[in-house]
Parts: C-alpha cells; structure tokens; sequence
C-alpha cells in the first residue's frame, strides 16, 4: 500500500511539474521582446523564440498527456495489485468530482491557448500583421507551401520559424482535442485511483 501510495504522489508531481512547465511556456510566448535564449544539445544550438515555443508546444502538451495517461495506466494496475475488489471499487464510490476534471484538464487549456497564439499572433512574414486575416490560417491552403513567418507581439521576424498553415494550424487543433480526451480519461478514471482499502 505504501508504494502504491508513493507512486501516485510521484505521477501527481509530474504532472504538476509539467503543468508549470507548460505555463512559463506560455508566459515566455506573451512576451514582445527578443527572448534571447539558446538550447542546445548534442553539438546542436537553437535560438529559443516565441515562434519556435508556439510551433513545439501543442505537440508538446500532447506528449506530455501520453505519457502521464501511460502512467495513469501503470497507478490502475497497481491498485488491482493491493485490493482484491477492485472491480466492486469503481461501483461503490460515487461521482467524480470535479475538481479532477479542472486539474486534469488544464494541459488541453494550455495548448489551446498555444493553438490560439499560433493563429493569432505568427503568421507568414510576406504579410501584415493589422492586414492580415486570421482566418487565412484555418482555411487558405495557399499558404501551405510554407514560409517564414512573422511574430505580432513586437512585429518580429528575425530567426522565426517556417511556418506551414494551415495544415500546421489543423494539426494544432487535433492536438488541443486529443489532450483534452486524455485529461477527461485520466479524470474519469481517477476515482478508480483513489478512495479506501
């Protein structure tokens, strides 16, 4: 019961920890100045920008969501491990509460927020940001060659990202909605996590 215990403390510091992560993510995007950071790994530098935050971050999140439902799993097997009426569990305790749901659904909130700053706010670098249609992101599959593109927030196009909409755009959007069915999985069956032994 104890290690079962401490493992499910583990999976809710990792996602917290993710969570936090995912959230500077989102505060370095709503910045308008040069971010000026480099990551680099194996021998490999990169410029760390809003436009490259915004082009990693809803496959990210996906990710993230993946493995922490992977983990989820792992916690239910677990529990079938160190109580004998584990299917008799899930009828004995009521609804869910909703508390699960906000928490584990705040990754899906992050990367529509990243969703809805791609759209918004980079779009391609031949164009204007005030004469720019927004919703030349989600339909004009002219665009879809690709391109530089251009940050709104300070009007910056220097070492931003090609950008390819609006498939980029579409698969943003499939992101958001499969984060957001993991989260509500992994909140449904939270209850089946928890209670009394």
């Amino acid at each position: 019961m104890l290690s079962y215990l401490s493992a499910e403390n583990g999976f809710l510091k990792t996602f917290g920890n993710r969570c936090l992560i995912l959230l500077f993510l989102a505060i370095l995007v709503r910045t308008g100045g040069e971010l000026g950071g480099k990551a680099s790994a194996l021998g490999i530098s990169l410029d760390i920008t809003q436009g490259a935050i915004l082009s990693v971050s809803p496959i990210l999140t996906l990710l993230f969501m993946t493995s922490l439902k992977l983990e989820a799993d792992n916690l239910r097997e677990a529990r079938k491990a160190v109580t004998s009426d584990f299917e008799n569990y899930k009828y004995r305790f009521g609804k869910n509460p909703v508390i699960w749901y906000f928490l584990f659904l705040f990754p899906a909130v992050e990367s529509l927020f990243f969703t809805y700053q791609f759209v918004i706010n980079l779009i391609p670098a031949s164009e204007t940001c005030t004469g720019f249609s927004r919703l030349r992101q989600l339909t004009d599959f002219s665009l879809l060659s690709g391109g530089p593109s251009m940050f709104c927030i300070g009007d910056r196009a220097e070492k931003m990202p090609w950008i390819y909409p609006p498939l980029q755009s579409h698969i943003y959007i499939l992101c958001t909605a499969a984060t957001g069915f993991i989260g509500y999985r992994i909140a449904r069956d939270w209850p089946k996590f928890r209670g009394r032994i």
